[in-house]
């Protein structure tokens, strides 16, 4: 039978487990959408008149 012990540590194993892969997948993935949202044209008209 499983005791408190070794539902804390499935728990905790299961929230490392889920940190360790999805968080950084979903910063990666912010970092491309980024990216892809990002216009790539650069003009130095619109560069000079930025403040």
């Amino acid at each position: 039978m499983w005791d408190v012990i070794d539902l804390s540590r499935w728990q905790f194993a299961l929230t490392a487990l889920y940190h360790f892969l999805f968080v950084p997948l979903t910063l990666g993935a912010d970092f491309f959408c980024w990216l892809s949202w990002k216009p790539f044209t650069w003009s130095p008209a619109k560069q000079s008149t930025a403040i």
